[in-house]
């Protein structure tokens, strides 16, 4: 006998792009490192040395300044500050300016920031036009004993990405927000990448990942990041017998039914030819029946009453798939649901095959190979003798989880012959042998 499990149906009820290399390091004067100190007062120190690859200070504390004047305006791609850890400032300003009269702050660190880079603070500046550059130490825990200066001029190389699923979303670079997704950066750089899509729900970024906003550093390479979202669940929350169960509510629409292009060699001749269909509005289980639900419904498993066998063999427990159901005992069990009558003025059916794989599509047109992702693993179990609790892959556009793979799910239609003609909420071959299944 096939695994096969039941879905319900109620009735009408993301780029950016980062460029980097190796940045020249620039050349300046050091044109002075002053401070405060209750002792002494005002006091300015000019020290002695070649400052053109670093400026030093060995008493630098709270009210200090110390600052470059570079050869000329320049980009300002990344800047780099050395004190020893034990001695690093409580809280530090990062200021450039282009007449050493007014100041712009462009960053602050503190000594939490540098704990584990082995003092060093390293802050991307991202082009900024600099012809002055100074640290100012707000407030301190010790003396910084040894304190090193870099700057680098501002040399892009690689490109980073930045794209929503679907596409339109909005991205914000460091809290900005940008009208672009790509954008030219230096090796090394640190950057915090947010996206917002308004009606739909972030799940997770391309690599896994389900931070939002993000950090990213960036390396000698290309990277893309692709921020993931679902449209905003529509759901009803449905109960019987003291077993709560979610339906999605999918609103109609036309798409492409069968072996469309993004399927590949993945599609099977008996979806062809791919065609036209329109759907009304519906709902369907936001997962698989679970064996809780069918207990509670039919107050027995399919064992007790003849329909199949559960075994640890292929996994028992109340959120696993309710499995080796029968065309006929799922009947059953959808009459016994709606003689429960969770929700008045409705009913619940099994779906259509066109219902499903629209769903399955997540309510769109175009897609994936699988069920809202190109990687199998991503969205479905695939594995023969054994199933698993539901809801565990990633859902869909429309938060419908394991439409890809866990076990295969009934539909109300007879296997038939697909048509080439546009239809309208079609219902499969008027008779036949045979029932459709779908998923697996």
């Amino acid at each position: 006998m096939k695994k096969v499990l039941l879905t319900l149906l109620m009735l009408t009820v993301s780029a950016t792009t980062l460029f980097v290399q190796a940045a020249e390091k620039l050349t300046f004067e050091k044109i002075f490192s002053y401070y405060w100190s209750e002792d002494a007062g005002d006091r300015e120190d000019i020290f002695d040395g070649d400052y053109t690859t670093y400026v030093r200070s060995d008493d630098l504390q709270y009210g200090n300044y110390l600052g470059v004047k570079l050869s000329q305006v320049e980009k300002i791609g990344h800047l780099k500050f050395y004190f020893e850890e034990r001695y690093a400032p409580s809280e530090a300003e990062v200021q450039i300016s282009m007449d050493s009269t007014t100041w712009k702050t462009i960053a602050s660190f503190t000594v939490d920031d540098v704990a584990d880079t082995d003092g060093v603070y390293t802050y991307a500046a991202h082009g900024v036009d600099a012809r002055y550059v100074r640290i100012f130490i707000e407030s301190y825990t010790s003396q910084i004993f040894f304190y090193e200066f870099e700057v680098y001029r501002y040399e892009p190389n690689y490109t980073l990405t930045v794209n929503t699923e679907p596409a339109g979303g909005q991205i914000y670079l460091n809290d900005m927000f940008v009208t672009e997704n790509a954008f030219p950066v230096e090796e090394d750089e640190v950057w915090t990448i947010a996206t917002t899509m308004p009606g739909y729900t972030f799940t997770h970024w391309n690599d896994g990942v389900t931070d939002n906003p993000r950090t990213i550093t960036t390396t000698k390479s290309d990277a893309t990041y692709t921020a993931h979202f679902n449209k905003e669940i529509d759901f009803q929350i449905v109960s019987a017998n003291g077993v709560s169960f979610n339906m999605i509510n999918v609103p109609g629409g036309t798409f492409m039914m069968g072996a469309t292009s993004e399927q590949g060699n993945e599609s099977d001749i008996k979806e062809t030819p791919a065609h036209e269909v329109t759907l009304g509005d519906f709902a369907i289980g936001q997962t698989e029946v679970t064996q809780e639900l069918w207990q509670a419904v039919m107050g027995a498993t399919p064992a007790d009453d003849a329909a199949g066998q559960w075994s640890s063999t292929y996994g028992i427990g109340g959120q696993y798939p309710a499995n080796f159901i029968s065309y006929h005992n799922a009947q059953k069990f959808i009459d016994k649901l709606n003689s429960l009558n969770p929700v008045p003025g409705y009913g619940f059916r099994l779906p259509t095959e066109a219902e499903w794989e629209y769903a399955a599509r997540g309510g769109r047109n175009k897609g994936s190979k699988y069920s809202r992702s190109n990687t199998l693993d991503e969205v479905a179990w695939n594995s023969v003798a054994t199933m698993h609790e539901v809801g565990k892959k990633i859902g869909n556009e429309l938060g419908i989880y394991d439409m890809s793979g866990n076990v295969q799910e009934w539909c109300l239609d007879w296997y038939g012959k697909y048509s080439a003609d546009a239809q309208a909420n079609p219902r499969g071959a008027a008779t036949g042998t045979s029932k459709c299944v779908r998923g697996g």
